[in-house]
């Protein structure tokens, strides 16, 4: 009866995982979404862009366990982002993650660096956190952050740039960077 219960126990949880972890975006599908978003901000304009803040549930760019994000470099600001009310708000320039790096700035620089973009990573609070409060003046309670890496690229003829990130303690950022060619 035991060896039944074992297998069972297992069964569940190898289902589980298995589960979670297809809802976990890899960071290929990540860079791929992203290049989609390019895309579509060079076919839609600012209305793309605007289209990107949608919550609806048809909003291609939210999927799985994390969503596009659109900055604006040369205004210091983010244009399109689902999950906040920071959109439009200059004070997201100097955000600060806890290790003291200017999240939005070094996502700038990461975008403008490299034609074909790169990762970055930092801390922010998880959107399934519920006691996480983004504001300009901070990211919340540390409690309530993760490490993410974001990919960034600049959208060619346009004066945004595309992120998306994924959180995650054991991804190099300098073995993402180098994938960027393989993509």
């Amino acid at each position: 009866m035991k060896k039944k219960s074992l297998i069972g126990f297992l069964s569940i949880m190898f289902f589980a995982f298995g589960v979670y972890a297809d809802d976990a975006v890899t960071p290929r599908e990540l860079f791929t979404k992203v290049g989609e978003a390019v895309m579509f901000i060079i076919e839609n304009g600012d209305e793309g862009v605007k289209a990107m803040s949608e919550k609806a549930a048809d909003n291609p760019f939210i999927w799985k366990d994390t969503y596009v994000f659109v900055f604006k470099c040369e205004d210091k600001l983010l244009a399109a982002h689902p999950n906040t009310n920071l959109i439009g708000n200059k004070g997201v320039w100097n955000l600060k993650d806890p290790n003291g790096k200017l999240i939005m700035q070094t996502l700038c620089e990461v975008a403008s660096a490299n034609e074909n973009g790169g990762w970055f990573d930092y801390y922010w609070p998880k959107e399934q956190s519920k006691t996480a409060k983004t504001t300009a003046k901070g990211l919340g309670d540390k409690e309530t952050l993760a490490r993410k890496i974001s990919f960034c690229i600049q959208v060619p003829g346009t004066p945004y740039q595309v992120a998306a990130g994924i959180y995650d303690d054991t991804l190099s950022v300098e073995e993402l960077n180098a994938k960027i060619a393989e993509w």
